[in-house]
């Protein structure tokens, strides 16, 4: 959504970039946007986002902070930063760490006490790799009430996730914990839907656009007489829509004194595309991830991360997936405290000199309910690992204390940057 005063060039602008409803506005005189690139192999250490804080309206120089505060799990590790000097007209650059999310929300406080808040949309999410070593991809938090529509949301307990992906040559692995405090699941087929479920969109083709022809909508639900329903509205060309088959494997489990339903979810890659498709694993895919609430009155309403299920089946609107290598899954965990990249002096410290970095991590920390978050799907060893909780929970907890500290100059805890990008 852009709303903007055409009469006066640069004048009045209101933007919203991101796919959820937000509050405030980047009116005056701070405007935010997001500068997304394809991730460079050659240059694993460096995220493909940058923030870029400009001053928009204001005639004297711009300082003050900048801090994250949604999704709150990385709100929680990623500390604020200084911002100075930005003159009227002028930008200033902030590497991104490496995050999973649809849309970023950030405050931004001026020296003289004014505060704004923006969402930028980021729409992108990290697979680790299964293929031997701990996958510490981030994790995704759908938590914010902002990312629900409908009636009747009460908090996270009532509804949130807190999910992974992982992946191998052969299989796309989910773990989706779905907090909800009362599951109820009557429907069965195409119509789980109306009940407490899950959706996937998945683009296999993504880089095809509106012409991809290798598109999935799948859904998962644990019905009320324990039995699990798998199930393809829409699929590939020359794959068949309806009840998914044995080699698509879903375990659901409820724990209903915790209030969290399990999805363990393992999707073959040859069910997501047709006959004669060459799959490229370095290229994105899309996805998307919605939960649908019903508190047994019918459904209520649904969270999603990212866009093109709920409002609109629209798979263009879908996020971008990409699927980690060992390699950079532990050039990431480099950037670490005592990460061999910490040592390396000015170069290793700030790679790119236009901006300053967010001091925080490459993954999830504590979300508020205490619950941990951040390390990657699982420990290496294969999708039987999903049902290893204590596994599970150590892969988790080494990412946990992982926090990065990748800004340079940085001064009693925070980055400073200033002038033009």
């Amino acid at each position: 959504m852009t709303i903007t005063n055409n009469l006066f060039k640069g004048g009045l602008q209101l933007v919203n970039e991101a796919g959820v409803k937000v509050g405030g506005s980047n009116l005056v005189p701070v405007a935010l946007r997001l500068e997304k690139t394809a991730l460079d192999p050659a240059h694993k250490e460096r995220s493909n986002a940058k923030l870029v804080l400009s001053n928009a309206t204001d005639s004297a120089a711009l300082s003050g902070k900048i801090e994250l505060v949604q999704p709150s799990a990385y709100a929680a590790l990623l500390k604020p930063i200084r911002f100075a000097g930005v003159a009227y007209g002028d930008s200033t650059a902030i590497d991104l760490p490496y995050l999973a999310a649809a849309s970023l929300k950030f405050k931004v406080t001026l020296d003289d006490g004014r505060t704004y808040l923006s969402s930028v949309k980021l729409a992108q999410t990290f697979g680790g790799s299964m293929t031997g070593d701990t996958s510490d991809a981030p994790r995704i938090d759908l938590s914010a009430q902002d990312e629900y529509a409908g009636g009747g949301r009460s908090g996270a307990a009532d509804l949130s996730a807190d999910a992974g992906v992982a992946w191998d040559d052969e299989k796309l692995y989910f773990d989706i914990i779905v907090r909800d405090d009362v599951h109820k699941q009557s429907y069965g087929g195409g119509d789980i839907w109306q009940g407490d479920s899950i959706q996937l969109g998945i683009d296999l083709n993504r880089g095809a656009g509106a012409a991809s022809k290798q598109v999935s909508e799948l859904g998962f639900a644990l019905r009320d007489d324990g039995s699990v329903v798998k199930w393809r509205w829409k699929a590939p060309d020359g794959l068949q829509t309806g009840a998914l088959g044995a080699d698509v494997e879903a375990t659901v489990t409820r724990d209903a004194e915790a209030g969290a339903t399990r999805y363990a979810i393992a999707m073959p890659l040859d069910q997501l595309h047709g006959a004669g498709f060459d799959f490229d694993p370095q290229a994105a895919l899309g996805f998307t991830l919605l939960l649908n609430e019903n508190d047994g009155s019918g459904r209520e309403g649904y969270m999603e991360y990212n866009q093109g299920i709920g409002a609109s089946k629209d798979f263009t609107l879908f996020g971008d997936l990409y699927l980690l290598d060992g390699r950079l899954q532990r050039m990431v965990a480099a950037f670490g405290p005592g990460g061999r990249e910490r040592g390396k002096g000015e170069e290793g410290r700030n790679v790119d000199r236009r901006g300053a970095r967010l001091r925080g991590a490459a993954a999830g920390g504590r979300g508020s309910d205490g619950a941990r978050r951040g390390a990657g799907c699982i420990g290496g060893g294969g999708r039987a690992a999903y049902a290893d909780t204590d596994a599970y929970a150590s892969a988790r907890d080494k990412w946990t204390d992982r926090i990065a500290d990748t800004d340079a100059g940085s001064r009693d805890g925070h980055a400073h940057a200033g002038g033009n990008a």
